[in-house]
């Protein structure tokens, strides 16, 4: 995972999110910046059974998440069922992004932290917490992964205390969080405008 330029340094994990729009319009958004590599986590854009079984002759439901949303993994798909899935389901909002940006599949959040962590990548959450901080007065000093999670659920206590800041995007209407593929955009923005 290692490259010096600081651009390319950047990487996203996505945690449990389930909108295919929103997985699309995160691949498009995260090309336009040079993010090098997205990690897709738990019930991220997880193929259907009838794609499985076409593709891995496995007839098995997959994935589902217990009541706290935490994914329950009874069948990995090979990476060949999980390209044409999402080559299929985004690429009308991912563009480019998706043969542009590396990604991979990892059953749980925590291991691609546990990955990150390795090379010394400073992990920032976003997500609205009694410890977050304006997404504007966080460190994003290179190099460095943004996660986003889930928009009924946010991301989870466990998950927030394997990172190393937590930060937020105030919100100053009535609405009290914004769409997860906008929000992501925005701090994805914001990282760049820092370095």
């Amino acid at each position: 995972m290692k490259n010096s330029n600081s651009i390319n340094q950047l990487y996203l994990v996505l945690d449990n999110i389930r909108s295919l729009l929103n997985v699309g319009a995160i691949f498009r958004t995260s090309e336009a910046v040079g993010v090098k590599k997205i990690f897709l986590c738990g019930t991220t854009t997880y193929p259907t059974n009838k794609l499985i079984k076409k593709i891995d002759g496995v007839d098995i439901e997959p994935i589902s998440a217990d009541k706290n949303g935490n994914p329950i993994i009874k069948y990995r798909p090979s990476k060949k069922c999980l390209k044409e899935f999402l080559d299929k389901e985004i690429a009308k909002t991912a563009l480019a992004g998706l043969n542009n940006v590396e990604w991979e599949y990892c059953v749980q959040t925590k291991d691609a932290i546990e990955l990150l962590k390795k090379d010394k990548v400073n992990i920032i959450a976003l997500e609205q917490s009694e410890n977050s901080v304006d997404y504007c007065d966080a460190n994003y000093s290179s190099p460095v992964s943004i996660i986003v999670g889930n928009e009924v659920l946010g991301i989870s206590e466990t998950i927030l205390s394997l990172c190393d800041q937590v930060v937020q995007i105030p919100m100053h209407g009535v609405g009290k969080s914004l769409n997860v593929a906008t929000a992501t955009g925005i701090v994805l923005y914001k990282t760049i405008e820092k370095r």
